[in-house]
């Protein structure tokens, strides 16, 4: 049993041809980046010790303990219905939706569908992605104004008055409340809806489905307001162990990804205020977050290089920007497109 219109969506997103947009978005920014310094400054160098394989080593081992973190969350949250293998295409095919979709969509709007479509009921998929993105959210809440106001809220924002784009230009301190405010409201819906009023959620989807043009699918609409309905009860009588065990695999993946640039600076300078980098990073991501384009395309490129700008001695900031994508975004796309040829050839054809 599919969900009305949610089979169209998820081939939709789902096309290898998906990847070309956020390919032209990101190629034409880091062209533009590039060509801009390498005219002024030149090519960064490397100085090859063996610090710097130690540090590519580094950011190997942490792009996987994130991935591995998220395949981990995966099997506690369906309780190990789905294996590693499924785990790891169902985190592939997550993340290369989020890098086609614009952020603030996200992969969420079809990640429930690649959850149902490897056999968990679709009102349990839903409940899953919204207890993902609402430990998501819980991680950026606690530890952007953690960092912060640790850091000092001067030092965090005092080089970065401004992001431009043509004849548009905001504080970028502004945009980065904004895009905290949306995720804290987010996660106050997510929250109410799953825990304190899941039973007005499933009216709501009742009364949708009595609209005349969704009619026809009434009963689907009924099993999937049940099968949401009773995964928030589940959720509710889960043990104290259940929690820790997701926060743990949501914060393990975070720190990971933060931990990536830290490195990857670290190839060529040494950095001075780790505390410092790491606030910087978090309002990177929330801004990144709330991005229109397809996986912050674009957009990624052009905060890293507003906000991290005079943090280091580095005086290739546009390349290490460039460098940045290419070893977090990137990769998403084309190993994405691997899975996905395989993956729809044993879905889509049973349907």
């Amino acid at each position: 049993m599919s969900i009305p219109g949610a089979n169209k969506e998820a081939k939709r997103v789902l096309r290898l041809r998906m990847i070309i947009l956020p390919i032209l978005f990101g190629f034409g920014i880091s062209y533009y980046l590039l060509q801009e310094e390498l005219s002024t400054v030149g090519w960064p160098c490397i100085n090859w010790t063996i610090n710097t394989l130690l540090f590519i080593v580094a950011i190997i081992i942490l792009a996987g303990i994130r991935d591995l973190a998220y395949m981990y969350r995966i099997r506690i949250l369906t309780d190990k219905a789905i294996s590693w293998k499924n785990s790891f295409n169902v985190i592939m095919l997550w993340e290369f939706a989020s890098a086609v979709t614009p952020s603030v969509v996200g992969g969420s709007s079809v990640a429930f569908y690649i959850l149902y479509k490897e056999g968990i009921p679709a009102g349990k998929s839903t409940a899953m992605v919204m207890i993902t993105a609402l430990l998501d959210e819980l991680f950026l809440i606690i530890f952007a104004p953690l960092f912060i106001f640790s850091v000092g809220h001067f030092e965090v924002f005092e080089l970065n008055s401004n992001l431009t784009f043509g004849n548009w230009q905001q504080p970028i301190e502004y945009i980065f409340y904004a895009g905290y405010g949306f995720i804290v409201l987010l996660f106050v819906v997510l929250f109410i809806a799953l825990f304190l009023a899941p039973q007005l959620i499933q009216k709501i989807i009742l009364l949708a489905f009595r609209i005349p043009v969704f009619k026809k699918w009434e009963k689907i609409g009924q099993k999937y307001s049940t099968d949401l309905l009773d995964s928030s009860k589940e959720l509710k009588h889960r043990p104290l162990s259940f929690w820790l065990k997701l926060i743990f695999a949501t914060f393990s993946s975070w720190i990971a990804r933060y931990s990536v640039l830290i490195f990857v600076i670290l190839i060529f300078v040494s950095i001075s205020d780790y505390g410092l980098l790491i606030a910087k990073q978090l309002v990177m991501w929330i801004i990144m977050l709330i991005a229109p384009t397809p996986g912050g395309a674009g957009i990624a490129e052009t905060v890293f290089v507003v906000m991290l700008d005079g943090l280091t001695d580095f005086s290739n900031i546009n390349s290490l920007a460039v460098l940045w994508r290419a070893v977090t975004f990137y990769p998403y796309l084309f190993l994405g497109a691997y899975v996905l040829s395989t993956w729809t050839k044993r879905k889509f054809a049973k349907t």
